[in-house]
This record gives structure tokens, C-alpha cells and sequence, in this order.
């Protein structure tokens, strides 16, 4: 995908100062392409420890409570994704009566990156819940 908004991006700077033609629908494509890519590297490239985390109150607490912190975790965040994703499925299907201005694609083609962003990461967070407190994840890295 990168190497495809790379590829974009050189055409429209081409047809734009060599040839002074436009293509509008390159800017279009460009970030549709950047918005799949964001979406698509946090849900399936990016493990748990790539992730900023506060855990300056975690390490005071005792290793007994400690070790169940990750478990915690995952379920309210995954709690989180999981409450959203009807909403947010509700919202991507509504979408389709939207369309791009030069392209004219549907919407929720566009957005449905989102839709399975939200479904990915609560399905890691029950994975990590379930590693956790199966006694299988250490308390740094839940191995995901």
C-alpha cells in the first residue's frame, strides 16, 4: 500500500510540473491508501508493547496483583472495542449512501478499514485476557 501511495504521489507531481496536467483523483486514492494503512498496521502489525503505556501505578503494586494487571487490561479495553463495534458497524453500513467527490466510491468501502480495526483489536484483548489469566503471558509482554 505504501509502495502504491508512492507510486500516486509521483505520477500526480509528474503530470502536474511536466506535463502541467492534473489528476485529481490521485489526492483521492492517496488517502483512501492512507487511511487502510493506519488502520490495517495497528490492527495486524503492532504488538501490545508497541503501544504507549502509563504503568508508573502498576509497578507499586504487589507482583500477586500485578500479574493480573494485563488480564484487567484487556478486559476493559477490549470491554471498550467490544460496546463500540455495533455503533461503529451501524455508522460504516449508514455510509453508503456517501460517496468520494472525484472518485465516487461508496464510503463505507472507504471506512470499513475501521470495522475491522475494531474487530482485530478486541479479539487480541480477549486473546490476552485469556493468556493472562490462563498463566501463559508475562506481565511486560502479553506475546501478541
Amino acid at each position: 500500500m505504501f509502495a502504491a501511495v508512492f507510486i500516486l504521489f509521483c505520477l500526480k507531481i509528474g503530470m502536474r510540473y511536466l506535463w502541467h496536467n492534473e489528476f485529481a483523483w490521485t489526492d483521492e486514492l492517496c488517502t483512501i491508501l492512507f487511511i487502510w494503512i493506519i488502520f490495517w498496521a495497528n490492527s495486524f502489525m503492532l504488538s501490545e508493547k508497541d503501544h504507549i503505556r502509563f504503568d508508573l501505578a502498576v509497578r507499586a503494586l504487589p507482583d500477586g496483583i500485578r500479574k493480573y494487571i494485563p488480564a484487567i487490561r484487556a478486559i476493559v479495553v477490549g470491554g471498550i472495542f467490544v460496546y463500540s463495534f455495533p455503533g461503529t458497524l451501524d455508522y460504516i453500513m449508514f455510509l453508503w449512501r456517501e460517496r468520494t467527490p472525484v472518485l465516487q466510491l461508496k464510503l463505507s468501502y472507504v471506512y470499513f478499514c475501521f470495522v475491522i480495526y475494531i474487530g482485530v483489536i478486541a479479539l487480541r484483548y480477549f486473546y490476552v485476557m485469556v493468556r493472562t489469566i490462563a498463566g501463559r503471558a508475562s506481565s511486560d509482554s502479553e506475546g501478541i
